[in-house]
């Protein structure tokens, strides 16, 4: 028996014989530690929302080649706020320039945003947080995904896709 041979009767089946590649979507984002670093999508919907992740933790000129690759939500953070509805309107249209932009094959179908936490633990500050919720729509397709960002008054940003009953909370 050649060496090759033995060496893949050893291995457990799972690694011989992988899932098939056409399974994958994507890469799932945040990525991991260990050596299940680049973790694969198998789904739409959890490619999506790594692709929101994605697109709404980088800043506009943050990517070389891609200057305006990202949102401007990290930048507007840190703004003086004069009103709070301008300051709104200022992170709704950067959602929605970004997503038309890099992720046009989703179709905003709702969109509020507020300031202040009431969804969350483990924000410090509940009144310099914001929050996100988001609805979307797969573009031909009849699925919509309910998703709920936020962001801390670090300006960390967290992405959550919503279930049950946090679609009404």
């Amino acid at each position: 028996m050649s060496q090759r041979k033995r060496l893949l009767a050893a291995k457990p089946d799972s690694v011989v014989n992988p899932k098939p590649f056409n399974d994958r979507i994507g890469i799932f984002y945040p990525l991991a530690n260990g050596s299940d670093l680049f973790k694969s999508t198998y789904t739409t919907v959890d490619q999506v929302i790594s692709n929101l992740k994605i697109l709404f933790n980088t800043s506009k000129g943050e990517r070389p080649f891609h200057p305006t690759f990202g949102s401007s939500l990290h930048d507007m953070l840190f703004e003086q706020i004069t009103s709070e509805e301008d300051f709104q309107d200022k992170i709704r249209s950067s959602v929605q320039d970004a997503i038309e932009e890099w992720l046009p094959y989703l179709a905003i179908t709702k969109l509020e945003v507020t300031i202040g936490n009431n969804y969350i633990d483990g924000i410090e500050d509940n009144d310099h947080a914001v929050t996100i919720n988001l609805q979307l729509n797969i573009v031909g397709t009849n699925i919509y995904i309910p998703i709920r960002f936020f962001i801390n008054e670090t300006g960390n940003l967290r992405v959550v896709q919503l279930t049950g009953s946090d679609l009404h909370g």
